[in-house]
C-alpha cells in the first residue's frame, strides 16, 4: 500500500507495513516531523476539519477504549447543532443528547436538543460539593452555601395559594383566649411552623409568605373587632 503524501507537510512516524488498508503501527505527524509520546495524530499549526456523513448522520468523532457504542463518547455535527453523547447511550439520537450547542442561536442544552435559553437542562441540577451534599427528592436545583441576587420573583399557583380567603365572610378565626392558650401550650402562633420544623424541613417561600399574610390579616380582623369593641363601650358611658 502506498499513501502519497508531501513530506513538508505530513510525516509518517513508524511501519509502513499494512494488512489490508491498516498500518500496524505508527504515528502521523501533519504540519511536525515529530510527534508527541504517545499520539496517533498529530496536528501543529494548522486546522483539523472533518465533513461528510455516516450511518447515524455526522460527521463525528468518537473517544474510548475499543470502538464500541458502550464505551466511547462521541461528538456530531448535526444540521441544528453540535451533540455530545455518553458512553453507554449509543449512536446520537435526541434521547440521549447530554450536551448540545444549537447552531442558529448559540443557546446550551443539556439532555435535550431543543434548548430554548442561553442554557437549557431538562434534569436536575446540584451547585456544589456531591461528596457532602445531595439533591432532595422533589426539587430541581440545589445551590450549596447560597444564592446572590438582586431580585427573586415566586408564583402561586392559584388564588387559592393566597391569603385572601381570611376576609371571605364564612373564615373561622379563633378567639383571642384561644390563640393565647395555643402559644402558651406550643410557643408558635396556629398553622405557623415551629422552629424545629423549620431545621427539619426548611422554608417555602411562597407558602410561608401567604401565611405570614394570613396572620397579618388575622391581626387587622382582631383590631377592627377590637376598635368596635371599644367605640360601644364609650358610647355606653
Amino acid at each position: 500500500m502506498a499513501i502519497a503524501i508531501q513530506t513538508t507537510q505530513a510525516q509518517w512516524l513508524g511501519s509502513v507495513v499494512t494488512t489490508g488498508t491498516t498500518y500496524r503501527s505508527g504515528s502521523v505527524g501533519i504540519g511536525t516531523t515529530t510527534v508527541t509520546a504517545g499520539a496517533k495524530l498529530q496536528v501543529t499549526d494548522g486546522i483539523l476539519t472533518v465533513t461528510g456523513n455516516n450511518t447515524y448522520g455526522g460527521p463525528q468523532i468518537t473517544l474510548g477504549p475499543a470502538p464500541s457504542n458502550s464505551n466511547i463518547w462521541g461528538m456530531e455535527c448535526t444540521p441544528n447543532g453540535l451533540n455530545f453523547w455518553r458512553p453507554g447511550s449509543g449512536q446520537p439520537n435526541p434521547g440521549n443528547y447530554f450536551l448540545y450547542l444549537k447552531h442558529s442561536n448559540g443557546n446550551v442544552g443539556i439532555k435535550t436538543d431543543n434548548p430554548t435559553a442561553g442554557l437549557t437542562v431538562n434534569s436536575n441540577v446540584l451547585i456544589g460539593n456531591p461528596a457532602t451534599i445531595g439533591l432532595p427528592a422533589g426539587y430541581k436545583l440545589y445551590v450549596e452555601t447560597g444564592i446572590l441576587t438582586e431580585k427573586v420573583k415566586v408564583a402561586v399557583e392559584t388564588t387559592g395559594n393566597w391569603s385572601d380567603y381570611v376576609f371571605d365572610k364564612n373564615y373561622k378565626m379563633l378567639s383571642l383566649p384561644e390563640v393565647e392558650a395555643y402559644v402558651n401550650e406550643h410557643k408558635h402562633l396556629p398553622g405557623v411552623p415551629s422552629a424545629q420544623e423549620m431545621v427539619t424541613n426548611g422554608l417555602d417561600v411562597a407558602s410561608m409568605d401567604a401565611k405570614l399574610l394570613e396572620k397579618i390579616e388575622e391581626l387587622t380582623l382582631y383590631v377592627i373587632r377590637l376598635e368596635k369593641e371599644v367605640k360601644d363601650l364609650k358610647q355606653k358611658k
